[in-house]
């Protein structure tokens, strides 16, 4: 999002600043990643998120700091690979953020894609407990990243994107194409 449109959604200037500061760690984060310093990159999300969680206390109305907080969540989960107990734990904490989100703005295209997104990570990384908690995930990720699309007047590219990879593994072949174009 625009530093603009996020700044006129809080009225908490020191909120903004916070949220700022976290992107900038995020950001920070990926140039680290690509000089292949691990160590460093995963020192950020840490800062991040706190950075996030005082965004929180300062407006607890605002949506912002939470979905972000679900971000860097699902940021540092892809940082373990394909470790089981790494991912759990982050999926799980990006899922709680989502949730919170989505408590209080259930149509919030951000919210709703985040949501998918993590579902659909747990999905892949074949962490459910069983087939039928698989097909929840599957089938849950799959709604929710069409009422991102929906919520967003049809136009979301990544929601849209994800959505075709999913409906890849769907076998919904056709459907896939038209969202990858789209996307």
């Amino acid at each position: 999002l625009g530093a603009r449109v996020l700044r006129s959604a809080t009225k908490a200037v020191r909120a903004w600043e916070l949220v700022h500061q976290a992107g900038q760690e995020q950001d920070g984060a990926a140039l680290l990643v690509a000089a292949h310093d691990l160590d460093a990159a995963a020192r950020r999300p840490a800062t991040a998120d706190s950075l996030l969680a005082l965004a929180e206390q300062e407006d607890p109305a605002w949506v912002e700091p939470v979905l972000q907080r679900g971000w860097v969540a699902y940021a540092v989960s892809r940082l373990g690979g394909v470790e089981r107990s790494h991912n759990e734990q982050w999926i799980a904490r990006g899922l709680e953020h989502a949730e919170r989100a989505l408590a209080s703005h259930p149509n919030n295209a951000d919210a709703l894609e985040l949501s998918a997104t993590l579902r659909y990570r747990r999905y892949l990384l074949n962490l459910a407990g069983s087939p039928t908690e698989a097909d929840e995930l599957f089938h849950r990720a799959e709604r929710d990243f069409r009422a991102s699309i929906a919520a967003n007047g049809g136009a979301r590219a990544s929601a849209q994107n994800s959505l075709s990879h999913l409906l890849i593994n769907k076998g919904e072949l056709a459907e896939a194409k038209l969202n990858a174009l789209q996307a």
